[in-house]
């Protein structure tokens, strides 16, 4: 199996095409990980990392932009702001009919005008998420210059970033291997772990006690990965026929499938929607002055328990949220009507339409239970294992183990369209 496994990757490379497309995702990433070192003038560095150390939302999205904002250089505002945009146009779409029926109805040339709604939000969020951080670099004392000026290009450089990363992922999406934006956010996750390894094994050094619950949470997170992969690729498979029929002397249809409902069919997208929902009254405290109610309130929110809860709520909810928007069994059940196919004792129609309903709320329920707890359970274990400076917590182990299994499968789609033998194993 090894052998045939190392054969098909030796055969894939092998392609001209494949070799262009996969060298283009790593030069894509070699620039996303050099700007990440590109630091913006006029910050206290001492203060910012001060900032940092207490962790809750802004640890998470310096995660997901690979320490840039904690360097606050010319990507720190990651990719974040095009994933907000995308969540955003995915939810008003579900709730606005005019936005579906040009979603479906104008083929490629409504998709490609959705595309650009979402780009023109994108940089409506990345200038007020690029204000906010101002604002509370400034409240912190963290800002060196404060000038209108210098703030100014501070803000037109963030956006930029953001902007050619929105491009970037494009591209890579265009040209490369696997989804580039899914890439950026994976490649931002992996590179902070070094950082965060070395930072570990250096308090390890400097107390002995700490090696112990250091090498019981790697095997927590050894066994979490497995769970996720078990997860990612579970599924309830509901078994669906095809009539017969008759067309000259030719008998069509009879075959038998099946309706794949995923088990973690809305991924990570739950625990990302949540984060920026909390996000939201952290953007509002940091145009108020440092000593004000709200902005005290919100900050000691943020620093205890309240903080997990409240994610793992939201997680819940959005998971229903948007498995709502992108499993549709009214769509279904109509679609497997005219397709002449039907659920063995189930009526088509109606009565199929409540049947999948019926699955989906279950399996959903379930789902929203697991990402809940993988957005909060590996944070407060390292936390309590006294090890929370390596703990990339739930959300960037999911997204990591979801990135890799969806670019593997989009390169050994590549692999079979060129008549070579996969190299993934099949169930």
């Amino acid at each position: 199996m090894k052998k045939q496994a190392q054969a098909a990757v030796n055969d894939a490379l092998a392609s001209p095409e494949l070799k262009k497309r996969i060298s283009f995702v790593a030069l894509g990433l070699l620039i996303f990980s050099a700007g990440g070192h590109v630091p913006l003038p006029g910050i206290n560095n001492d203060a910012l990392q001060n900032l940092f150390s207490s962790g809750g939302v802004l640890g998470l999205l310096d995660l997901f932009s690979g320490g840039s904002l904690k360097r606050f250089s010319i990507f720190a505002l990651g990719i974040m702001p095009y994933i907000n945009a995308s969540i955003m146009m995915q939810v008003m779409t579900f709730c606005f009919p005019a936005l579906e029926e040009i979603q479906k109805e104008r083929g490629m040339e409504g998709r490609i005008l959705i595309g650009k709604w979402t780009k023109y939000l994108t940089i409506f969020i990345a200038f007020i998420q690029s204000y906010s951080f101002l604002a509370l670099f400034k409240a912190q004392k963290i800002l060196v210059r404060e000038s209108p000026l210098d703030l100014f290009v501070i803000m037109i450089t963030l956006v930029a970033g953001t902007s050619f990363l929105m491009w970037l992922g494009d591209e890579m999406t265009e040209r490369g291997i696997g989804n580039g934006v899914s890439l950026l956010i994976f490649a931002g996750i992996v590179m902070s772990l070094p950082t965060a390894l070395a930072q570990q094994f250096k308090i390890a050094q400097q107390n002995v006690a700490q090696v112990g619950p250091f090498v019981l949470f790697g095997i927590f997170v050894l066994l979490m990965i497995g769970v996720i992969v078990y997860m990612q690729l579970a599924e309830r498979r509901i078994p669906i026929r095809y009539s017969t029929r008759t067309v000259g002397q030719r008998v069509i249809g009879g075959q038998v499938s099946y309706l794949p409902v995923r088990v973690d069919i809305a991924g990570v997208i739950p625990i990302i929607f949540a984060i920026s929902a909390l996000l939201i009254p952290q953007t509002i405290a940091n145009f108020l002055p440092q000593d004000h109610p709200f902005a005290i309130s919100i900050g000691q929110f943020l620093s205890n328990w309240g903080y997990y809860a409240t994610l793992a709520i939201l997680t819940f909810f959005f998971t229903f949220l948007y498995s709502s928007i992108s499993f549709k069994p009214e769509d279904i059940a109509k679609n497997l009507k005219k397709a002449g196919g039907f659920i063995p004792g189930i009526r088509p129609g109606k009565q199929t339409q409540e049947y999948i309903q019926q699955i989906q709320e279950k399996i959903t329920f379930l789902g929203g239970v697991w990402l809940a707890l993988i957005a909060v359970l590996p944070i407060l274990i390292a936390n309590a294992a006294g090890v929370s400076s390596f703990a990339i917590g739930g959300t960037g182990l999911l997204i990591v183990v979801g990135v890799s299994l969806d670019t593997m499968r989009q390169l050994e789609a590549h692999v079979v369209s060129r008549q070579y033998k996969g190299f993934m194993k099949t169930r």
